[in-house]
């Protein structure tokens, strides 16, 4: 079975690795920003058409030269959104806006919404989400401010990078599968590939 990950994250590259499995990564044709904007679906579902539409992009390409049930490819798709409210905040990409999202969130609770959609052969798909609540801490704007120059998280939704001290910025948080915090829910995905026969608990991989 071979896998794709239809992301250039490293993150997510990352969890793939400590999971032992072989795969090789993809960028997803597919303008995610501008179906964000155009689009009036509810976060949790966008969410999932997020990652439906990645995972969709990179298997259809793949498969062109051979029919969906000739081919032994797996593909994951992923999305990770973060929502506040009824507002959905996205990658902050600059200093200044990372301090306006983290302020705002001050002292309340978000949503860290993250999905997967898994494609393998004969077009079998299997989808699943995690929502994390999460609430943050009160903090000042001074150590707003030392925890971006430290983390730099212009790349991660919500401006905080939980690889590396995102955890100190949250009060509390209800959750069921810790490793969705990263972008990835393991326990989830491993279940899925488990459907697809492609048992990630192989020696050597790399």
């Amino acid at each position: 079975m071979k896998i794709i990950l239809a992301s250039t994250s490293r993150y997510r590259a990352q969890q793939l690795r400590n999971m032992g499995l072989s795969f090789g990564t993809c960028a997803p044709q597919f303008d995610e920003e501008a179906y964000k904007a155009k689009s009036r679906l509810a976060p949790r579902l966008l969410s999932q058409r997020l990652a439906s539409e990645k995972a969709r992009s990179v298997y259809l390409n793949r498969i062109k030269s051979q029919p969906a049930s000739k081919t032994d490819l797996v593909v994951i798709g992923a999305d990770q959104l973060v929502c506040l409210g009824k507002t959905v905040l996205g990658k902050p990409h600059s200093s200044k806006n990372a301090v306006k999202m983290l302020t705002k969130m001050q002292g309340r609770k978000h949503q860290l919404i993250t999905s997967i959609c898994v494609m393998g052969p004969n077009n079998k798909t299997f989808e699943y989400t995690d929502i994390v609540e999460i609430k943050m801490r009160a903090l000042t704007g001074d150590q707003i401010r030392q925890y971006i120059d430290r983390d730099r998280p212009f790349d991660c939704a919500g401006s905080y990078r939980f690889e590396k001290g995102g955890l100190t910025l949250v009060q509390s948080l209800k959750i069921q599968d810790p490793s969705s915090l990263i972008g990835l829910p393991l326990i989830a995905l491993t279940d899925i590939l488990l459907r697809f026969g492609s048992i990630p608990f192989r020696k050597g991989a790399k």
